[in-house]
């Protein structure tokens, strides 16, 4: 319990922290400075790719750095309570995409796949609420398997 308590104060007087660092930096401070006033180190990640840790960035980083603009200062939690993490996104490229790739292919399939299930979905739902259909969603699972008798 001890240990909770002073790793949720270390979380929020943290969290804190990094919100007057990201202040600052969208007032006009550098990365560099912050880190010197404050005994931190900057560092350096590139080549990010959505959803994966990269280097010493945990995925959970990663995934804010996404979703953050580019030259716009951020900060988000790491992998631990007690770890935050302040970054500025200072480069975004655009993937190149090889229709002809095996990766291409397989987006091209998952695409036709997902359209042909929206389509298809829609056009039951249609017909279900025109005629009025009335589906026995245990009676359903009794006949594939999914439920007991």
């Amino acid at each position: 319990v001890a240990q909770r308590w002073r790793d949720d104060e270390i979380a929020k007087r943290l969290k804190a922290k990094t919100e007057e660092m990201v202040s600052k930096l969208k007032s006009g401070g550098t990365l560099a400075q912050l880190a010197t006033d404050g005994g931190l180190q900057v560092q350096k990640q590139a080549d990010l790719q959505r959803g994966k840790p990269a280097g010493f960035l945990p995925a959970k980083v990663v995934e804010a750095v996404f979703s953050t603009p580019k030259d716009v200062p951020a900060s988000s939690d790491g992998k631990q309570p007690t770890e935050r993490y302040v970054f500025r996104v200072t480069n975004v490229v655009e993937p190149k995409l090889d229709a002809a790739s095996a990766e291409g292919k397989a987006i091209a399939t998952s695409l036709a796949n997902s359209y042909t299930d929206d389509i298809t979905g829609s056009y039951i739902a249609r017909l279900e609420r025109e005629f009025g259909v009335d589906v026995n969603q245990s009676v359903v699972e009794q006949v594939i398997g999914g439920a007991r008798q």
